[in-house]
């Protein structure tokens, strides 16, 4: 015994207090880990995040797979594999399927058919719930109405949004729900996005609050109904569901996206272990899982809850979806149906390049990346005749890799996949050095909420040290002039420049573009019309880093 230390047990040995004491931590811990039935309650939670349209089986660079590569073994994931890799982790017992979010936005099979290949996929493949990622927004609260919400067999939860202005949305929506599993119920919650009025295009009339008194409220909700056991579905990214769990009690579980962030215990590139665990006020563990994005992975948790709904043993892992796994027959039919559909825009090459491109999630939106360098230069050439002389997009909008040979429109269709157009405008440089700035303020942390927001630029060099804080990052820019060469920026002059329409309306948080910005063009050439001429123009690409961009500090 410690100095100082009072005994458990007055009155008795210190040997016969220990023992005592062991067996009274043995007696509580049984209480908190059993029910009536003096057994744990066993749950398998499968989990998918981020599958961003990839319905088919893709290759490394997140493009279509061909028949050579698919015969070769090179490809992952798809619906037909994620959905007998469900059908068979049901039978090892009771199961929920969640989904966090972001099933839109990344293939010909979004571009083309909108929401509803995603839906029938999701019907099929029996999911419990999902909540909504910003992507989901992209084409406004009509489509995803129309094209998605509109027939999904099972609940959309979203406890932070707000849309009693858009009934048809709101009609499709629920904040929380129970659920019903081998006898005990289960409370369901849904996160979106904090930041989807920036990220992406809901429309005016939608609102989406401050996600922690929203999960809070829900949890007292579920409480009330007898749903002691309660999983957070969320898109808002790890680091702000570890701030989450850290900040609400009553969650057991959250199934996060939007961040594509491996966990695991075995791979030695993951971000953290699987789960990730924090703990909440009252001192309760939180498991925190996701599981990459593009459905490379079926996360697979299994859990052992007690009465009171917390976590007291846990394992899994996310599985990989690789040439290992089958393909659902069934699914791989309905998978085939669609492509047909999306086969005019996938055979003609508009042009070709000489080396492959992957793409990292962080690779546009920390620093500079070929394919950033690609669009941006097709946003100069493209307002060329408008007189930009340069040109920036953000590191976000690049959305997969590109492999050497011939590249097709579905290629760049893949690779950019939204529905915009080029816009020009005048800044002054004070200005556009404050749009830089806006684009570093999250380029010292790669697992945070909106780094997509980093700039990729063309005609423009510029440095930048994100060890420094945010505002002040911006060490020195140069833009390209009349004759060629680059010079000092001049806070004084207005430039002619290009974006997006996106960004010129203040999407990613470029308030400062969207209050700034001086004749302003907004209706140019369609970017991916953009690209396409850029690629048919420049072929073969010679795709390589131009020291455009330079760190002064490596990334945490």
């Amino acid at each position: 015994m410690r100095p100082g230390q009072r005994p458990l047990f007055p009155g008795i040995s210190w040997q016969l207090a220990r023992v005592l004491a062991v067996l009274a931590a043995i007696l509580l811990l049984s209480a908190q880990t059993f029910g009536a039935d003096n057994k744990p309650f066993h749950l398998l939670i499968l989990h998918t995040n981020d599958i961003h349209a990839r319905l088919a089986e893709f290759n490394r660079f997140g493009q279509t797979c061909t028949d050579d590569e698919s015969a070769k073994g090179e490809c992952f994931g798809g619906y037909p594999r994620i959905a007998a890799a469900i059908n068979q982790a049901r039978k090892l017992g009771p199961s929920l399927l969640l989904d966090a979010g972001d099933q839109f936005q990344g293939t010909l099979f979004y571009t083309v058919l909108k929401g509803r290949p995603s839906r029938e996929a999701m019907n099929r493949c029996g999911y419990t719930a999902m909540t909504l990622g910003n992507h989901e927004f992209d084409d406004g609260p009509a489509s995803l109405v129309d094209t998605f919400l509109s027939g999904l067999n099972f609940p959309v939860l979203a406890a932070n949004l707000e849309a009693e202005a858009v009934p048809a949305l709101k009609s499709h929506l629920a904040p929380f729900t129970v659920v019903t599993v081998a006898g005990r119920k289960i409370g369901l919650v849904g996160l979106a996005n904090e930041d989807t009025s920036t990220l992406s295009s809901p429309g005016p009339d939608l609102t989406f609050t401050n996600a922690a008194p929203a999960l809070a409220k829900a949890v007292a909700a579920l409480h009330a109904q007898g749903a002691a056991i309660v999983i957070a579905i969320t898109h808002v990214g790890l680091d702000r569901d570890e701030q989450l769990g850290a900040a609400v009690d009553g969650v057991s579980v959250i199934v996060g996206g939007h961040s594509h962030t491996l966990l695991s215990n075995t791979d030695p590139s993951a971000a953290g272990p699987y789960p990730v665990v924090v703990k909440s006020p009252s001192g309760r563990p939180v498991l925190i899982v996701q599981a990459e994005a593009w459905g490379k992975y079926l996360g697979e948790l299994g859990v052992d809850f007690d009465a009171q709904g917390a976590p007291v043993a846990y394992s899994g892992a996310p599985l990989l979806l690789d040439k290992s796994q089958p393909q659902d027959p069934a699914m791989l039919e309905l998978v085939k149906d669609w492509e047909k559909e999306t086969a005019p825009f996938l055979g003609q090459a508009v042009g070709s390049a000489r080396q492959s491109l992957e793409l990292a999630h962080d690779g546009c939106r920390q620093g500079e990346c070929p394919l950033g360098d690609l669009l941006a230069d097709s946003l100069r050439l493209a307002a060329k005749p408008q007189g930009a002389q340069a040109a920036f997009i953000n590191g976000g909008a690049v959305r997969a890799g590109l492999k050497a040979g011939d590249i097709t429109a579905g290629d760049l269709l893949t690779v950019y996949p939204f529905t915009d157009t080029v816009a020009t405008f005048e800044l002054t440089g004070a200005d556009l050095a404050l749009v830089l700035e806006h684009g570093l303020s999250l380029a010292g942390d790669t697992q945070a909420s909106g780094t997509g927001r980093f700039l990729q630029v063309s005609g423009l060099r510029y440095s930048f040290n994100p060890a420094k804080p945010a505002g002040k990052r911006l060490a020195n820019v140069e833009i390209l002039a009349p004759d060629g060469a680059y010079a000092p920026l001049d806070p004084d002059k207005s430039y002619v420049l290009a974006s997006t329409g996106y960004l010129l309306k203040g999407g990613d948080g470029y308030v400062m573009l969207k209050d700034k910005a001086r004749k302003v063009y907004a209706f140019g050439k369609p970017v991916s019309d953009a690209l396409i001429d850029y690629v048919n123009s420049h072929s073969p690409l010679d795709l390589q880093i131009e020291g455009r961009i330079t760190r002064l500090a490596p990334p945490k």
